[in-house]
């Protein structure tokens, strides 16, 4: 031990010195250390790639088959078609039928399968509208005829119809033209009432309405066949009255 103790203290070093001003304590900036660079790592190597899509398992509704078209070898002894089939033999031709025009075109329609009423009416009446290109047709039509004749239906005309409100206030005056099919029994399919040319104001709707309740007629006929027919009729607005 120290013969004076108070006299020798312990003495403490520090690396860094400290700067004292006052009571603040002011340490000086440690040194910072630099990272060390790495060196460029190098891509490797890459090859050449092809997609390639995982296999789909999908109903069969769904696949689609390439199918090419038909080669001239093919067609030679085939027809077009929605499907490759094997057929059971020759076709026999249907040759025209003879006959005036109404039995034609009915012959027709059995050879094919048949046809509808309407569309057969329809053929009918261009055939007949044609050129005959030199040929002469006798004219065996008869068409339907209202009970009483022409006279009857214009008086049945000028009592039936009415003159709408509406187009007697704004003074239309004119004449509705209206179609409609007379059937094979005589009734007017109500199903084919057409107004072709209207003048509205209700005039159109009072035309349907006198054409569907009018009596039974006496059907159309072509070579003493009794066949359902077009009919054309205007109706005039207001009804004539002479």
């Amino acid at each position: 031990m120290y013969a004076n103790p108070g006299k020798y203290l312990p003495i403490l070093v520090v690396k860094h010195p400290l700067y004292s001003f006052g009571h603040n304590t002011i340490l000086p900036d440690v040194p910072v250390e630099k990272p060390i660079p790495l060196p460029p790592v190098e891509a490797p190597p890459t090859v050449n790639t092809v997609r390639d899509l995982p296999p789909v398992v999908m109903p069969d509704a769904e696949v689609v088959e390439d199918v090419l078209p038909p080669t001239t070898d093919e067609l030679a002894d085939a027809t077009p078609g929605d499907q490759t089939a094997e057929g059971t033999g020759d076709v026999e031709v249907i040759q025209a039928p003879e006959g005036n025009v109404l039995t034609v075109v009915e012959k027709t329609a059995k050879a094919v399968g048949g046809i509808s009423q309407k569309l057969m009416i329809s053929i009918l009446l261009w055939i007949l509208t044609q050129p005959s290109h030199g040929q002469t047709f006798i004219n065996t039509v008869k068409e339907p005829a209202f009970p009483g004749g022409q006279k009857a239906l214009t008086n049945y005309m000028r009592q039936q119809v009415r003159y709408p409100k509406a187009a007697e206030q704004a003074g239309v005056r004119g004449r509705v033209f209206a179609s409609f099919v007379i059937d094979t029994l005589g009734f007017v399919d109500i199903s084919t009432i057409k107004i072709l040319k209207g003048l509205g104001y209700g005039c159109d709707e009072e035309a349907v309405r006198v054409i569907r309740h009018m009596p039974r007629w006496t059907p159309g006929t072509n070579s003493g066949k009794v066949w359902a027919v077009l009919y054309n009729l205007p109706i005039y607005f207001p009804v004539r009255q002479e």
